[in-house]
């Protein structure tokens, strides 16, 4: 099962056009072990030469490989080695080089995920869940489905939040929280796992009415992790049943003490005998 769906086994072509042989191979054989996985089902392909999915000959080349290996989901490692195109950013462009790679999974009757990079977000919104491809928008139109990883490190700990940007073909699915062994292998866990709501509410209590600024400051100092994932767990403190922070937004505007306003916290629960709540 995946993410509390039932799923299909079907033979699966991974074809890499940008990271070393051995590596992959490492990495495989690490995860088929602890998995007890069936390694026949799962093909990798590593193209001396690039198949240029733009041009008649590449997608020949594509289609030859998903034919021989009867896959019914293949992947490619990543876009532009796929797709060179010339600008990215050009919708006339990219639109024309994924239209083509949908004739393949039409005669095929196979699924085809294009891996490719995220771009950097923008200052405005590097609070917000965004994980957004590099490039211009019609890669999200073009797909089914998009999902977005997302890095993140906390007290030591590598973990992954899997977004679901696009989904045709389901109801909306949450953001899930990934996390990453030794042995390459993802479990998940707690959206807590990344920035834990009982270090938040220690800070607080140490500093009540401490700012916003202030307080991720501090907790990035203790945990390593981005604002947004402060942010969000900001958020989920002070919106969660018996909230042990409350918020206190001065001066209007962003309540992350963005655009002139001012942002407080308190702790809910008395921090000396006969103080009564912070409000």
């Amino acid at each position: 099962e995946f993410l509390e769906w039932r799923t299909k086994k079907k033979p699966v072509l991974f074809v890499d056009g940008e990271n070393p042989r051995a590596e992959i191979q490492t990495r495989a054989r690490s995860i088929f072990k602890v998995l007890g996985a069936d390694q026949g089902n799962v093909h990798f392909a590593f193209p001396q030469k690039r198949i240029d999915a733009t041009k008649d000959k590449g997608l020949k080349e594509l289609e030859r490989m998903i034919a021989s290996t009867g896959a019914g989901i293949v992947f490619l490692d990543s876009f532009l080695n796929f797709f060179p195109v010339k600008n990215e950013n050009d919708a006339s462009e990219v639109r024309p080089a994924l239209d083509r790679v949908t004739f393949l999974t039409r005669s095929l009757g196979c699924s085809i995920v294009v891996v490719d990079h995220t771009m950097k977000p923008s200052r405005d919104s590097r609070y917000s869940a965004d994980i957004t491809p590099r490039g211009t928008g019609v890669k999200i139109d073009w797909s089914d489905a998009a999902l977005g990883l997302d890095e993140k490190k906390a007290e030591g700990r590598t973990l992954r939040t899997l977004f679901f940007k696009k989904h045709r073909i389901c109801a909306t699915i949450p953001p899930a929280i990934l996390e990453l062994d030794g042995r390459l292998i993802f479990s998940r866990v707690g959206e807590d796992s990344l920035v834990p709501i009982a270090r938040i509410v220690e800070i607080v209590k140490e500093s009540p009415g401490i700012t916003s600024g202030r307080l991720v400051k501090e907790i990035r100092e203790r945990i390593n992790a981005s604002e947004r994932s402060i942010y969000r767990a900001l958020d989920r403190a002070v919106s969660m049943n018996d909230a042990p922070i409350s918020r206190t937004v001065h001066g209007g505007g962003n309540i992350h003490g963005a655009r002139g306003s001012r942002t407080e916290y308190f702790p809910t629960s008395p921090t000396l005998p006969g103080m009564g709540e912070n409000v």
